[in-house]
């Protein structure tokens, strides 16, 4: 199944403070530097849809918690509509 629209939709609960900071924003870093890459070469082909579709990441800091974690997930999820989790 195709993601709806023109763009794939990334999403990231990420440890941004707290104890994981460290790792945290380097993994962001990490995916921001692969969205931008991607994007650079005019996005990700996806067969079902048949072309290549950019990508949007969008993330939250999940305080390096696991209830952080599980909200920024759900949040993600229930109210992004994200394609992909990483």
């Amino acid at each position: 199944m195709p993601p709806r629209g023109d763009r794939i939709r990334v999403g990231m609960a990420v440890s941004l403070s707290g104890q994981f900071s460290s790792q945290g924003s380097q993994a962001l870093q990490g995916a921001s530097a692969w969205v931008q890459d991607a994007n650079a070469e005019g996005g990700v082909y996806v067969a079902s849809a048949g072309r290549r579709l950019h990508l949007d990441l969008t993330h939250y800091d999940d305080e390096s918690t696991v209830h952080g974690a599980r909200s920024m997930t759900e949040r993600l999820i229930v109210n992004d509509g994200v394609d992909l989790l990483l």
